[in-house]
C-alpha cells in the first residue's frame, strides 16, 4: 500500500476565499489530495473583509484540504490596538501549533513574501530533520506599490538570499528558474504552472447570449484596465461585441471605473463585474466570445504566469494575449491570438481578427483547451511534487 504523506502550508493569508494566490495554493494542495494525501494550511492573521472572503470561516475544510487561522477573529478590525493583538496572537498560536504538531507533517510548503518569516521556520523544520520548501511565484522586488524602504529590503533578501535557507523553490515560470538558477545554484527547481480542475469546467455547457470580450484580474492593474478599455474603444463602432470586465477591488475603485466609463461614453457597451462567485465565474468565461489577458514587457510579467491563463484554457474559449513572458512557451498562432507587442493598436488588432474570423475560434478554444489539459490540469502533478519533495511514491 502506497504510504499517505501529510504537508503542511505556512504563509498563506485568506485561504481558501481569494485572490490568484489563493487559487493558486488551492489547486496545489488538490493534486496531494488526488491520493488522499493530507495538506493543511495554516494562517496567522485575520484579513480584511470583503465581497469575495465575506463567508470566509476561522477553519474547516475545502476538497480534502483542511485550513484554520490562528488569529483569535478571522476579519480584523477596524481599531489599530485590535490589529496589533490579532497579529501577536495569531503569531505566537501559529508557532505553538507547528511546534505541537510538526511531528505529523513529512514537509512544508512556504507560501509567503516575508524573508524572516521564511527562514525563521525554515530552521525550525530542519531542527526537527524534515524538509521546507518555498513557493516563489513572483519577484517580489519588481512590484512598484511595494516601496516602503523595509518593504524594499525585505524584497531584496527574498529575491537574493532566501533560496539558500529551504530544501527546494516550487516556480512558476522559466525566467523565475533562471532568477533563482543565478543566486543559487545548487537549489533544487521544480516549476508548477498554473494549475485549474477541469471537471468544474467541464460540467457547466457554454450558452452564450451575446458577443463579448471579457477580461479578469484586480484593479491593482489599473493600468492593464485602461490598456483593455484603449484597445476595444479602437475597434470603433461597427461591431457587436460588447467588453465585460470581471475585477475585484475596492469598492470606491470600482465606483470610480464605472465613473470613467460614463465619461468615455462606454457605459454601454462595457459592463463591470465584482465578486461574481467561481461558478458565475466560469460560466462568464465558457460563455464569452474571447478571452483578454495583456501581458507587459515589465519584469513583473515577464517572471509571472498569471492564474487565469488556466481558467481561460478550461473554458474553451480563445486567448488574446500579447508575446511576452511565459505565454510563448506553451502557445502559438494556432492556439491564441497575439500581439507582437504591448501596444493598443496591435492588441486592437487581434481582438479585430478575433472578429473577423469568427468561424475559426471553437477550434482555437479547442486547441487552448488541449493545452491547459496537458500542462494545468492539477491531476497531473501529484507523483511530479511528491518526487520532487523526496516522498516517495
Amino acid at each position: 500500500m502506497q504510504k499517505k504523506y501529510n504537508i503542511l502550508t505556512l504563509g498563506m493569508m485568506s485561504f481558501p476565499l481569494g485572490t490568484a494566490p489563493i487559487q493558486k495554493l488551492l489547486l496545489m494542495g488538490k493534486s496531494f489530495t488526488v491520493d488522499n494525501h493530507g495538506f493543511t494550511v495554516i494562517s496567522d492573521r485575520s484579513v480584511r473583509k470583503n465581497t469575495i472572503n465575506e463567508n470566509l470561516q476561522k477553519c474547516g475544510e475545502i476538497d480534502g484540504i483542511k485550513y484554520k487561522t490562528t488569529a483569535p477573529n478571522v476579519f480584523s478590525s477596524h481599531n489599530y490596538l485590535k490589529k496589533v493583538y490579532s497579529r501577536f496572537l495569531g503569531t505566537i498560536n501559529e508557532f505553538f501549533y507547528v511546534i505541537k504538531n510538526i511531528r505529523e507533517f513529512d514537509s512544508l510548503i512556504i507560501y509567503s513574501c516575508s524573508f524572516s518569516f521564511i527562514v525563521f521556520y525554515s530552521f525550525i523544520f530542519k531542527l526537527f530533520r524534515k524538509n521546507s520548501y518555498l513557493v516563489y511565484f513572483e519577484l517580489r522586488s519588481s512590484l512598484d506599490y511595494r516601496s516602503s524602504l523595509l518593504t524594499r529590503i525585505n524584497d531584496y533578501f527574498l529575491d537574493n538570499k532566501v533560496f539558500k535557507f529551504v530544501s527546494g523553490v516550487i516556480t512558476i515560470s522559466e525566467s523565475l528558474n533562471n532568477h533563482v538558477r543565478s543566486k543559487s545554484a545548487k537549489t533544487s527547481l521544480i516549476k508548477i504552472p498554473p494549475l485549474v480542475d477541469f471537471d468544474q469546467y467541464d460540467a457547466l455547457t457554454r450558452n452564450p447570449d451575446i458577443d463579448y470580450f471579457l477580461y479578469c484580474g484586480s484593479l491593482s492593474y489599473l493600468d492593464v484596465v485602461n490598456f483593455i478599455l484603449d484597445s476595444f474603444e479602437r475597434l470603433g463602432s461597427d461591431h457587436n461585441t460588447s467588453l465585460y470586465l470581471v475585477v475585484n477591488g475596492y469598492n470606491q475603485d470600482i465606483i470610480d471605473l464605472e465613473s470613467v466609463l460614463v465619461k468615455r461614453n462606454l457605459a454601454s457597451k462595457v459592463k463591470v463585474l465584482s465578486g461574481v462567485d467561481s461558478k458565475e465565474l466560469i460560466q462568464l468565461y465558457k460563455n464569452a466570445f474571447a478571452l483578454l489577458i495583456p501581458l507587459r514587457p515589465t519584469k513583473q510579467d515577464t517572471s509571472r504566469f498569471p492564474q487565469k491563463v488556466a481558467e481561460y484554457c478550461a473554458s474553451k474559449r480563445p486567448i488574446i494575449s500579447t508575446r511576452i513572458g511565459e505565454m510563448v512557451e506553451y502557445f502559438d498562432d494556432s492556439s491564441a491570438f497575439f500581439a507582437e507587442e504591448y501596444d493598443v493598436e496591435m492588441f486592437s488588432q487581434q481582438m479585430q481578427k478575433a472578429i473577423q474570423n469568427s468561424n475559426e475560434l471553437e477550434e482555437m478554444g479547442k486547441r487552448s483547451y488541449e493545452i491547459g489539459m496537458k500542462n494545468f490540469n492539477y491531476k497531473n502533478y501529484t507523483t511530479p511534487l511528491l518526487n520532487f519533495m523526496g516522498l516517495k511514491v
